[in-house]
């Protein structure tokens, strides 16, 4: 949910609040002694990373891609088989 709510404030305009949320929830993960927050977040891919980082394995990142329009972006980027279809 921190990471919808961090979609929703970016979306909305208000990046210091995505961050804020994005550091809530990375603060639950963090190494004693380390500082895990991030220091800005300007795009929706930021947040996308920061999705594929938090659920990594449970198969949520197609969905927050084909949510978000980024999917064939993606996937044409990432993907070994470049040549598909726009």
């Amino acid at each position: 949910m921190y990471l919808i709510k961090a979609e929703g404030q970016l979306e909305s305009g208000s990046a210091t609040d995505a961050l804020a949320t994005i550091n809530t929830l990375r603060k639950t993960h963090f190494i004693s002694g380390q500082d895990n927050s991030l220091n800005s977040i300007s795009s929706i891919d930021d947040t996308l990373v920061e999705s594929g980082v938090d659920l990594c394995g449970e198969f949520q990142c197609w969905f927050d891609l084909k949510r978000t329009g980024k999917l064939v972006e993606y996937v044409k980027k990432y993907n070994a088989q470049r040549d598909l279809p726009t």
